[in-house]
C-alpha cells in the first residue's frame, strides 16, 4: 500500500500524538510545582517511623483522563481506518461493501479469534492471516498486558466512564542522609504501593533500639498512573505517560507491518 491509502489512518496516529504532546507538557508542570510534600511521622517511642505523602494541590485529573481517553480512541481508530484503507485497497470499491462490520478484530484468546474474522471477511486471506499474528496472545508485553488487548480495555472503558488516572502512586521511596544512633540499625522497611488522595502513607521502617528523634530524609518518585487490569507485573498501576507511548507504538507497529506486506 501507499501511504496515501493510510492517509486517514495516520492521521488519527498524529491526533493522538498532539494529544500526547499535550498531556506530558501538563503533566511536567504539575509535577515541577510544589504540590505534595513528604511527612514524617513516629510512634509514642520512636520504634516505628513512617513516611507519608500530603497532597498540597490537587492534580487536575479529570481532565487528563480525557486527554488520556482521547488518545486511546484515535489509537483505536487508527486500527479500524486500517483495516477500511485495506478493503478498499483490495477490493478496488470505496466504500467497501461490508463497511458497517469492518473493523480491526482484537481478542484476548486464539479460540476467539474465528468469531471476528466477519470484520475482516472482505479481506485477503494472507492479510487475514496477518492480523490474527497481530493478536494480544501472540504479542505479550514484558510488563503491562497485551499492548492491543489494553488498547481495546481502555477504549471500551473510555465508552462507558473516564479512564481511570490517579494521582501519584510511588514507584520508589528511599531513606537518605540515616544518622543512627551508636548501637542502633533499622530491621525491617516496609514500602507501600497506594493511590494518593489526601495523606497516604508510602513507607515505615523499623528501630532498635527506639530513637524520637532519628534524623533522615527521604526520596520518592510519584509519577501519574492509570489503572488497568494486571499484566505480569502484577501491579494495576502503571505510569501513564508510559502506557500511552506503550500503545503509540505497538500501534505503528501494527500500521507499519501490515503495510510492507501488502
Amino acid at each position: 500500500m501507499h501511504e496515501k491509502e493510510l492517509a486517514s489512518c495516520r492521521l488519527k496516529i498524529e491526533r493522538a500524538k498532539e494529544h500526547f504532546t499535550i498531556l506530558g507538557s501538563e503533566l511536567l508542570a504539575w509535577a515541577n510545582t510544589k504540590s505534595m510534600r513528604i511527612v514524617k511521622e513516629t510512634n509514642d517511642t520512636g520504634s516505628i517511623h513512617r513516611v507519608f505523602v500530603e497532597v498540597i494541590e490537587q492534580a487536575p485529573l479529570d481532565r487528563w483522563s480525557l486527554v488520556a481517553g482521547d488518545c486511546v480512541h484515535n489509537l483505536r481508530s487508527a486500527l479500524d481506518n486500517l483495516v477500511y484503507a485495506v478493503a478498499i485497497y483490495q477490493t478496488g470499491k470505496s466504500p467497501p461493501q461490508d463497511e458497517k462490520v469492518l473493523q480491526f478484530p482484537i481478542v484476548s484468546k486464539q479460540a476467539n479469534f474465528s468469531g471476528q474474522v466477519y470484520r475482516i471477511k472482505s479481506l485477503s486471506p494472507a492479510v487475514q492471516t496477518e492480523i490474527e499474528k497481530l493478536q494480544p496472545y501472540n504479542r505479550p508485553h514484558f510488563q503491562l498486558p497485551p499492548l492491543l488487548e489494553l488498547l481495546s480495555e481502555l477504549n471500551n472503558q473510555d465508552k462507558h466512564k473516564t479512564v481511570n488516572v490517579v494521582a501519584a502512586a510511588p514507584y520508589s521511596a528511599s531513606v537518605d542522609n540515616l544518622i543512627l544512633p551508636r548501637g542502633s540499625e533499622v530491621t525491617s522497611i516496609t514500602a507501600v504501593r497506594t493511590i494518593i488522595t489526601d495523606k497516604a502513607e508510602i513507607m515505615s521502617f523499623t528501630l532498635g533500639p527506639p530513637d524520637l528523634n532519628l534524623q533522615y530524609t527521604c526520596r520518592v518518585e510519584l509519577p501519574i498512573c492509570m489503572v488497568h487490569s494486571l499484566g505480569p507485573s502484577k501491579s494495576p498501576l502503571s505510569e501513564l505517560a508510559a502506557v500511552l507511548t506503550f500503545l503509540i507504538g505497538e500501534v505503528e507497529t501494527v500500521v507499519d507491518h501490515l503495510a510492507t506486506v501488502m
